[in-house]
């Protein structure tokens, strides 16, 4: 596995499209500013998240409030991580424009995609409106 330190030095010689990092001083941690996904609830919304270096997974945590299924209320990105950092960040942005309810956290966001779609979203866009500008 690559060291956590040299994939955000990858990505910020080559970032990834809508997505911004920033390695911070203690080196295990890195911030990132994430533009919401085109053609999704979140277009247009700019997201910062914390991203933890730990031995055995990498901890993701969405420091702006963003309604997902995929996302708890603390900001918790819960799903497996790939070990690359890249493909962690473009899973998230994909997350964003199709949520999986395969294995939800936020159940009040899951239930809402799955009985209501058009609810879901504009519960979406007014998260996203309200936090994310």
């Amino acid at each position: 596995m690559i060291p956590f330190e040299q994939q955000v030095q990858e990505l910020i010689s080559t970032p990834l499209e809508g997505c911004q990092v920033a390695l911070d001083r203690c080196k295990d941690t890195a911030t990132v500013t994430l533009l919401g996904p085109k053609e999704s609830p979140y277009e247009g919304g700019l997201f910062l998240l914390r991203i933890n270096s730990q031995p055995y997974r990498t901890q993701i945590r969405f420091l702006t409030p963003v309604f997902s299924p995929n996302i708890d209320e603390e900001g918790w990105v819960r799903f497996a991580a790939t070990g690359s950092l890249r493909e962690d960040l473009i899973g998230i942005q994909t997350m964003l424009k199709s949520p999986s309810l395969h294995r939800p956290v936020n159940f009040s966001a899951s239930d809402m995609y799955l009985y209501s779609a058009t609810a879901f979203a504009q519960a979406a866009v007014e998260a996203t409106l309200t936090h994310a500008h």
